[in-house]
């Protein structure tokens, strides 16, 4: 990892069925964009692209060769004590070279900027968004510190979007099945809100499986895979990302 000024780490996670693209951008210093369609096969590759923006009230640019992409808030910002910076429901729009073919398309999704995250200090993490109707989603980042034995030194920020606006999370779980290979096959999120006591507490939960074939690079001190989810949560279907990182 370079040792030089920090700069923010930032989640880009989008894509729904009906145009048959998602993608998925991830990085500080040096972002990678993987880009594609939701088919079985060899794994989507990732290239390195160029993300200018930071902030919730700004729009982003993303570029890369054959995309340029527009991302605009679509939520308020959602915080978490747990680790600094947001997540936020947005709108991902632009153009992008597809198997050989210009598309253009103007897509939902979820981004999240992480100011003071060292990743140096941690040997995995674990990032999955869902989207469903607007206004509506989950967020969840898991870093794994150096030298854990289990989760439950694990560092969990979330996010609950509600058409009303964010609502903040208390007790955030996240459960993972793997597959043989170590590829997941099914996620599960639990995430208590931080509501009144006088009000009944019940979870938001959300269960996805991922659709397709994974997208798959390597930076230097990192290896990512990247999982584009079919989602269920309080009886709506939805879409989600799954990024799964392995520090070196």
């Amino acid at each position: 990892m370079s040792s030089g000024p920090a700069t923010p780490l930032r989640t880009l996670a989008f894509g729904d069925l009906g145009t048959g693209v998602w993608g998925c951008a991830w990085g500080d210093a040096a972002p990678v964009l993987a880009l594609g369609k939701p088919e079985p096969g060899a794994p989507l590759p990732g290239a390195h692209a160029a993300i200018a923006g930071s902030g919730p009230d700004e729009e982003w640019t993303v570029s890369g060769q054959g995309v340029e992409l527009v991302v605009s808030p679509e939520t308020d910002a959602a915080t978490s004590s747990a680790v600094a910076g947001f997540d936020q429901l947005c709108r991902v729009h632009g153009t992008a070279m597809i198997d050989g073919t210009q598309r253009e398309f103007d897509l939902p999704g979820r981004r999240s900027s992480r100011p003071d995250v060292d990743l140096r200090k941690f040997e995995s993490f674990r990032d999955v968004s869902a989207w469903f109707a607007p206004g509506d989603g989950v967020a969840l980042t898991s870093l794994r510190p150096r030298g854990s034995k289990g989760h439950d030194r694990d560092l969990i920020a979330a996010s609950v979007f509600e058409p009303t606006g964010p609502v903040a999370v208390a007790d955030p779980r996240l459960s993972t099945t793997y597959a043989a290979d170590g590829h997941p096959t099914r996620v599960g999120l639990e995430l208590w809100l931080d509501r009144d006591e006088s009000e009944e507490q019940y979870p938001r939960r959300a269960a996805a499986e991922p659709l397709g074939a994974a997208a798959a690079w390597a930076q230097p001190a990192i290896e990512l895979e990247a999982y584009f989810l079919r989602c269920l949560s309080r009886g709506e279907e939805g879409l989600g990302v799954y990024v799964l990182g392995r520090t070196r």
